[in-house]
Order: structure tokens, then C-alpha cells, then sequence
């Protein structure tokens, strides 16, 4: 996971400098993956947006034929790119939550 790109994405260090939630996140990541154990959901996460990037694809060209079909795998390559990386945003918070109280404490 490319923690560069979550940058300025959570409330919770948003005051902070961009090498300072850099750091954070890269803490988040190995917390969330490693402390927390969420590495098996993140594995399915990914299994799920392929999935999604298929079906999207293999319906919409059986609805309007072969001629769109780059057209379709395109969004729906798109679309689980986006939801892959919602997904994941989901998973660095949990990290990022894990991080942020343990400092606290």
C-alpha cells in the first residue's frame, strides 16, 4: 500500500506536517497489517474490487455487445480502483486509530 497518497486524508493529522503524517500513516500501515492482523481483509479486499472490476465489465458487455467492451472493462477498472482505494482507506484509519491511542497512552 502506497501511504504517500493518503496524505492529508484523515482529520486526525491533518495539522501535521506532510513528512510528520507520512511517518503516522507509515506506522498505521504496519499496525493495521501487522498488530491488528487486518492483512487477510486487505487480500480480500483486493479479491472483491477484481471481482467487481468483472462482473461490471462481463454484464454490460452482454448487454451492449462486443464493440463497447473496452469501454466497460475501462470503468470497471476504474470503478475498482476506486473502491480498492476507499477500501483501504478504510483499514489505514483502523491502523491510524490504533496508532494515535497508543501514543495517547
Amino acid at each position: 500500500m502506497n501511504t504517500s497518497q493518503f496524505v492529508d486524508s484523515f482529520e486526525e493529522i491533518r495539522e501535521l506536517s506532510a513528512q510528520d503524517q507520512l511517518e503516522i500513516l507509515e506506522k498505521a500501515r504496519i499496525a493495521a497489517f501487522s498488530t491488528l492482523g487486518l492483512a487477510g481483509r486487505a487480500a480480500l479486499y483486493l479479491l472483491l474490487t477484481i471481482v467487481t472490476a468483472f462482473i461490471i465489465a462481463a454484464v454490460a458487455t452482454s448487454l451492449t455487445g462486443l464493440a463497447f467492451m473496452p469501454v466497460w472493462v475501462g470503468l470497471g477498472v476504474w470503478i475498482s480502483l476506486l473502491l480498492y482505494q476507499r477500501l483501504m482507506k478504510g483499514l489505514l484509519r483502523q491502523g491510524l486509530l490504533s496508532v494515535l491511542a497508543s501514543e495517547d497512552a
